[in-house]
């Protein structure tokens, strides 16, 4: 067929066929990427930005079938997926951060009405943030429960913020370890690993202690 007609046989050949016009192609392209959406379920921007590489061949079979200019088909619907591609995952993006925005924002408020709640409780109190980081400068992490507790070793109510909980992250070979004699004498410190609200081993003493004076201790 090339020695006959020469290289250029396919061109020549379209020519003498029914051509479609760019913006024929372009309509076509949009109405075929319409119909694969909804036969697969692309209802979000992101199945849209995910699929359209691999359903462009499927866009392009139904075009070609329309026309017989098949190299111009091909370029046109290439240009017009990769434009829906593109646009797509914009929109994908676009819409995962106002996802993380909105979640955001709930955890925010969540997070509000929690300390809210706590706030109300009368036996509510709070590790001063000064005081808490001269400790984590010790790597000591202290906390306050915030749930009703009952542990080996305790004693009194057992009521939210009843007790101090102190996690060395050296532990065996940091300062609550070595100074747990003096803990457990002065302040009656008990030692578990039972403590529901928080992972990990803790020592824990009752919350009426002076953290100031246990600090100087740790220090």
């Amino acid at each position: 067929m090339r020695v006959l007609f020469g290289s250029n046989y396919q061109q020549l050949a379209e020519g003498y066929g029914a051509r479609g016009s760019d913006t024929e192609i372009r309509e076509a392209a949009a109405n075929a990427w319409a119909e694969l959406k909804v036969r697969y379920g692309l209802d979000t921007a992101s199945k849209e930005a995910d699929s359209a590489s691999y359903l462009s061949r499927k866009v392009t079979e139904k075009v070609v079938a329309m026309w017989d200019n098949a190299s111009d088909i091909n370029t046109i619907v290439a240009q017009y997926m990769e434009g829906v591609k593109q646009s797509a995952r914009t929109r994908a993006d676009a819409e995962a951060a106002e996802a993380k925005r909105l979640a955001d924002a709930k955890a925010a408020a969540e997070e509000a009405a929690k300390n809210a709640e706590l706030k109300a409780d009368p036996n509510y109190k709070e590790i001063p943030a000064d005081l808490a980081a001269k400790f984590r400068d010790l790597g000591i992490t202290v906390k306050l429960n915030t749930l009703p507790v009952s542990l080996r070793g305790m004693k009194g109510s057992g009521d939210a913020f009843c007790r101090y909980f102190f996690q060395d992250s050296e532990g065996k070979s940091g300062r609550l370890y070595r100074f747990k004699e003096i803990m457990k004498a002065r302040f009656n410190a008990s030692f578990t690993d039972a403590w529901r609200e928080q992972c990990g081993a803790w020592w824990h003493l009752d919350s009426k202690a002076d953290l100031n004076e246990i600090y100087n201790i740790l220090a």
